[in-house]
């Protein structure tokens, strides 16, 4: 899937990933799975979200921590075309400062998600893509209440968008579009997705992709060895 957008404008996907450090990834996860197979759950998680961008040919900016291990993620993520170390105390802190990095690195529109969601579909990166053409900003909500995408152009970015937030709770994403509509920005809201945080969570994915083209990821070749 190519994604056609304005010739002016130099669009990028602000990736955020965490190396796969025992307890510092999907702790949530730990009481209910075995330490080397969360690591490896996460390691697929990060690899079909990559295969999906590559899809949408968007150049990916790797937002990655800790930072001494850059040369680890560019052996493991060797297809991103910036890396950049994660920058800042809380998430908002880090997702601000690696907004203005991307738009430092010369990019004028940029999105930025996460690694909990591995079965987000190229499409809504591409509808994404396109309401920006159109809109201020583009907010992916949730269900638990966060966001698992957020898109802004370089002219419509505020560092306010990112300060003063609950991060991990159910009022992050409610908070963040009262701060878009306060600051007379145009947003469109894409279709509500999930993250991968709870066991009820990967009960969730597995059940639903099924029958879906992501039954061949690397995720759900991992969790057929756990679920059956």
């Amino acid at each position: 899937m190519t994604i056609i957008h304005k010739s002016d404008q130099k669009i990028g996907v602000l990736f955020f990933v965490k190396y796969p450090i025992k307890g510092q990834v999907k702790s949530r996860l730990s009481a209910h799975l075995e330490p080397v197979f969360l690591l490896t759950l996460y390691q697929c998680f990060v690899t079909d979200i990559v295969t999906m961008l590559y899809k949408t040919r968007l150049p990916i900016l790797l937002c990655f921590s800790p930072s001494i291990y850059e040369q680890k993620f560019r052996q493991w993520i060797p297809t991103a075309s910036v890396y950049i170390p994660q920058n800042g105390k809380s998430l908002g802190e880090r997702m601000k400062n690696g907004f203005i990095d991307g738009f430092n690195q010369g990019f004028t529109t940029l999105l930025v998600i996460g690694s909990d969601s591995p079965d987000l579909k190229p499409k809504i990166i591409s509808q994404a893509v396109e309401k920006l053409n159109h809109y201020d900003a583009v907010i992916g909500p949730s269900a638990d209440g966060g966001y698992y995408l957020f898109g802004l152009h370089k002219e419509t970015f505020s560092a306010g968008f990112f300060e003063n937030i609950k991060w991990s709770t159910n009022t992050v994403y409610e908070t963040t579009l009262q701060k878009l509509h306060d600051d007379q920005k145009s947003v469109f809201s894409l279709p509500m997705w999930y993250d991968i945080d709870t066991i009820e969570d990967l009960k969730k994915l597995y059940q639903l992709n099924q029958t879906t083209s992501f039954t061949e990821s690397e995720t759900m070749r991992l969790l057929n060895q756990y679920f059956k």
